[in-house]
């Protein structure tokens, strides 16, 4: 038998994980994506009593410590009911830039609404933090894929009650 060495690495990122979100029945993390020497989460979080969104943290992996910072967040909540439609889907889109899908919350007209966020799969610059809408209109993306060499993103998500679907979204 071959033992598995491994080493906890110590970080901060419970000031970020709320203790309301990661109790039993809760989802707290909802993707992971390591680029470089970077590791990006997001997750989660009530910004105050049943107001809840998608963010993301991010951190330099080393061996000893990781500190995680807020990377992105926004001012739109779901309520507490919602948070099994919040998306949260992180990819490589380039160099400096990430997609992010981030769910309707069972607010569907949120996602046609060019002034919420809610729905929408958004190109984050991780130098800058500016953001801009790829695609609108989503229910619950969860997966996303950038294939570079087609220039293409497929998302998949959840429909109401089945109806899932796989979305190509062109450049």
């Amino acid at each position: 038998k071959k033992k598995l060495n491994f080493k906890l690495i110590e970080s901060n990122i419970l000031d970020f994980l709320d203790k309301e979100t990661t109790r039993p029945g809760k989802i707290s993390i909802k993707d992971i994506l390591i680029k470089k020497n970077n590791i990006l989460i997001s997750y989660n979080f009530e910004k105050f009593k049943d107001c809840y969104n998608v963010q993301i943290v991010s951190g330099v992996i080393n061996e000893n410590y990781i500190n995680f910072k807020n990377l992105f967040s926004y001012d739109e909540c779901y309520g507490n009911r919602e948070l099994h439609s919040s998306g949260g889907r992180i990819v490589e889109f380039s160099e400096s830039e990430i997609l992010f899908s981030i769910g309707e919350g069972l607010n569907r007209r949120l996602a046609q609404d060019k002034n919420s966020i809610f729905g929408k799969i958004i190109k984050l610059n991780l130098i800058n933090k500016d953001y801009e809408i790829v695609s609108m209109g989503h229910r619950n993306p969860q997966g996303l894929y950038f294939d570079k060499e087609n220039n293409k993103i497929f998302s998949t998500e959840h429909g109401p009650s089945g109806g899932d679907e796989i979305n190509i979204i062109k450049q």
